[in-house]
Order: C-alpha cells, then structure tokens, then sequence
C-alpha cells in the first residue's frame, strides 16, 4: 500500500503543476484533481482560499506581491 501512495504522489505532483514549472514557481492555474486511474481520490486544503479556489484558479486580482500559499492534499484508497 505504501508503494502506491508514493507511486500516486508522483503522479499527483505533475498533475497539479499542469504548465507550471515546479511547486515553488507557480505563474498559472494548477489542476486539483480529485482522482487518479489506479483508484486513489484526492481531497484539497487550501490555507489561503482568498489567492486560489477549488477549482485551481489563481485569484490574479487578489495577489499584490510574490506570496506564498499552503495545499494539502489528502489521498485515499478504499478504508486506507
């Protein structure tokens, strides 16, 4: 079980990042998706909902400096 949570965690990353560069880079909306092909759903936490939605739509009107928001993702496979 470990392994697939590592394997989903990968997968997860380059979903997320979409067409940005990496995780400290973000200059476009990200991708939260709420699952992956091998059966593991994806629920969000976002700290600073006033900079980006659910929906990964980066609240440019909102943003007045360089900034830093904080994402959990909680993954889930059946009861685990």
């Amino acid at each position: 079980m470990f392994q697939l949570f590592t394997d989903s965690y990968e997968i997860l990353i380059n979903e997320l990042l979409d067409n940005n560069k990496s995780l400290d880079c973000i200059t476009e909306d990200i991708n939260l998706i709420t699952g992956l092909d091998n059966g593991v759903g994806i629920e969000w936490i976002i700290e600073e909902d006033s900079v980006i939605d659910y929906d990964g739509k980066i609240k440019w009107f909102e943003i007045e400096q360089n900034c830093i928001v904080k994402i959990k993702a909680i993954m889930n496979y059946a009861e685990y």
